[in-house]
């Protein structure tokens, strides 16, 4: 859930676990605790004595006020966000720091969030980089997949949809077999499932 972190950078990952504001921000206290220390006592102290559910924002002025203390120039990453963001306090709290937070936010997602909205993409205030930007062309699926056939690989690029873990998937494995899926996460179950096979069980 919490990855290693830079000196500026902290990156979370949402789990299907975080589904109540408290937990989720113990899980945001824990990962920057070792830069403002105290953060994760606030957050148990506070949980202890309120009721979990329906203390969102008081949960995020604890957050806000350590993310401050750690410095603007910090950039923190909110990976797999649509795993929570219909979890009605773990939105709110999510918003609440993305939003009012002094540092830079990342946050990776399958869906826009609702806090995206057109007027903050009109104005600057939220950048989004959508699916047709990462997507790879024939060209770069080539590139990275040298020793497949090139029709293979601009093969796999269109009916992929240009999906960078797709292609990244096929180009791990020794052989490159073509499925009969036809949809890119049909594509990724199954280059996943593929590579797996591949590991021995040591690895």
């Amino acid at each position: 859930m919490v990855a290693p972190q830079s000196a500026a950078t902290a990156w979370f990952t949402a789990k299907n676990t975080l589904l109540d504001a408290g937990t989720y921000a113990l899980a945001i206290a824990r990962l920057i605790d070792s830069r403002s220390p105290g953060v994760v006592d606030a957050i148990e102290q506070h949980a202890r004595s309120t009721d979990l559910k329906g203390t969102a924002d008081e949960f995020a002025e604890i957050l806000l006020e350590a993310i401050g203390s750690i410095g603007d120039e910090t950039l923190m990453i909110l990976d797999d966000y649509h795993v929570t963001a219909s979890a009605g306090s773990v939105a709110h709290l999510a918003e609440r720091i993305i939003l009012d937070a002094p540092c830079r936010f990342m946050v990776l997602s399958r869906e826009r969030p609702p806090w995206a909205t057109p007027k903050r993409l009109f104005y600057g205030d939220v950048f989004e980089v959508g699916r047709s930007v990462l997507a790879l062309d024939a060209e770069e699926a080539t590139r990275l997949m040298p020793e497949a056939p090139t029709a293979v690989a601009q093969g796999l690029a269109s009916l992929s949809e240009g999906w960078p873990a797709v292609i990244a998937l096929a180009a791990r494995l020794p052989v490159l077999t073509a499925p009969d899926a036809t949809l890119p996460a049909d594509l990724h179950e199954f280059f996943a499932e593929e590579l797996f096979n591949t590991l021995d069980a040591d690895s």
